[in-house]
Formats: structure tokens, sequence, C-alpha cells
């Protein structure tokens, strides 16, 4: 059974508290971790948001990009495609033992890593897309290293440069945008805009209709960018001073007959919006 905040297990867990072992391995894994560089506060969503309360998601999803924005660190469990992987993994190994004349020696190596994004599950998720866009610094925990990010920069342990393999070309247009909004004309905050959408369409959705809540922390922090510029409002993954621009959207080639791309089962948004498909856009 999961261990998640519900409208059922609300009263339980403010009264009685939540026992340690009941959470799964990678929320024992990043506890841990952060009582171990001194903190008392950990925020994991699941735990945080009443998962089947509506109105309860609508005011989190509101406030996610302060949360994210305001954390000291971003904690992702890169390379677990759930709750139970964990954090820590033993990266693979290798040793050598040989004898000279001079005596014996041991070699001790290590794969040569290939940062594809296939190896790490939870960037392949929307939600987490803005999670890291929107946190100062994220630590990644890989099944083979550590990876580190801070806006601007980053770094692995074997010391490859890994910024267009974990989505590094879409972050570095978000920082690039955050950091220099007033200088930036209307026509790039626009592009802007529609690279990261485009990007975001890739990924997977937990529930279809989730697409507009997993972008809404970006669209706030877009909002204010915006608006430095000119007044705008923003309608369904578009804005009132780009609206026609952003209307020339379309399926990616190929995608046009397949079953992922079609229109949601539920309602989620207007045709005239990206957010009204399945599948990548450009």
């Amino acid at each position: 059974m999961a261990t998640v905040l519900t409208n059922e297990t609300f009263n339980e867990y403010i009264t009685t508290g939540l026992a340690f072992e009941l959470l799964p391995k990678t929320f024992q894994d990043a506890v841990l971790f952060t009582r171990s560089l001194g903190k008392r506060y950990l925020w994991i969503d699941s735990l945080c948001i009443i998962q089947n309360n509506a109105d309860d998601w609508d005011r989190e999803a509101a406030t996610v990009c302060s949360v994210y924005q305001g954390a000291l660190l971003t904690i992702a469990a890169a390379s677990s495609s759930s709750g139970r992987g964990g954090l820590l993994y033993e990266p693979p190994t290798h040793r050598i033992t040989r004898t000279t004349p001079n005596g014996p020696y041991t070699l001790f190596g290590r794969e040569s890593i290939r940062h594809k994004e296939k190896e790490y599950p939870l960037l392949t998720r929307g939600w987490a897309s803005q999670e890291r866009l929107l946190s100062p610094r994220t630590l990644y925990f890989g099944s083979k290293e550590l990876l580190w990010e801070r806006r601007g920069s980053r770094t692995c342990q074997c010391g490859e440069s890994v910024s267009s393999h974990i989505g590094g070309d879409v972050s570095k247009v978000y920082q690039t945008t955050t950091a220099g909004a007033a200088s930036l004309d209307g026509g790039r905050l626009i592009s802007q805009w529609h690279r990261l959408v485009s990007r975001f369409s890739q990924l997977c959705l937990s529930y279809e209709k989730d697409v507009l809540p997993d972008i809404s922390g970006l669209a706030a922090q877009f909002a204010e960018i915006r608006r430095l510029r000119e007044p705008t409002t923003y309608h369904a993954g578009l804005w009132s001073n780009s609206f026609e621009a952003d209307l020339l959207w379309y399926r990616d080639r190929g995608w046009e007959h397949d079953q992922r791309a079609s229109r949601p089962v539920s309602y989620r948004a207007p045709t005239w919006s990206w957010a009204s498909v399945n599948g990548p856009i450009s």
C-alpha cells in the first residue's frame, strides 16, 4: 500500500505522525540525507499535498513555484522509476590484480558513463521538469554517480559535460531567460516559452489531466518575467500578448497518426491550445 497523504490519512498523519519504517525507500533515503545536512524540513509532494483532494492540489500547484525556488537543495532520485528504488546505488567497478618482479599490484576501474536521459527515469516526467528548472540547485542521485546542477552550470563525478544529455539545453534557455529578463526583447521571450513547451510536450504525465498543472509553476515564473515588459495574461498555455504566434503550434512529424498523440479522453484545454493534444508538439 502506497504511503501518501490523502483525505483518509490526513488526520492520522497530523495527530500520530508517520512512522519512518512505513516510508518508501526513496523517501527514507531522502530523510536521512536531509538530516545529514543538519536540516529539519523536507518537502515531498505526495506527503505535502493531499493526493485525492482537487482543492488542495489547486492551492498547492499555485505555490509550487515558490516552494522549489526557495529550496536550499532539491534531491532527485534520478535513476529510480518509483518511490521504492531509493537514492543510493553501488556503482559497478572492475578490479584487476597482476604480479610483476617488483611485487603484486591492483588496478581499480569503473565503466565509462554515458549520460543518456533513458538512464534517468525521473527526467522523463512532466512534473519533475518544472521542479528542476525552478530549483536553484539540484543533486541527482544516479545509478552510477552523482550529478550536480546549479543555475547556469552542471557537472558530475566523472567530470564529463552533461548539459546536452540531461535536458541542459532547456535548462540553459530557462536560466538565461530568468537571469536576463529585463534585457530580453519580446520576440526572444516568446521563442523561449515555445522551446520550453515543446520540450515539456515530450515528457510523460502521471495523469493526462495534469498537463497544465505540471507546468503551472513555470507559467507563474514566466508571467513575472513577461510582465516586466508589458501586461499579459495566461490562457491554457498561451499568452495574450503573443497569442497569434502561440497558436502556430503543430504536432511533430511522425506523430500525426500515433494513438498517443490523440485528444485526451477527458477535456483539459481548448482545442486551440497545445495542451489539448497528447504527444510532442513544435
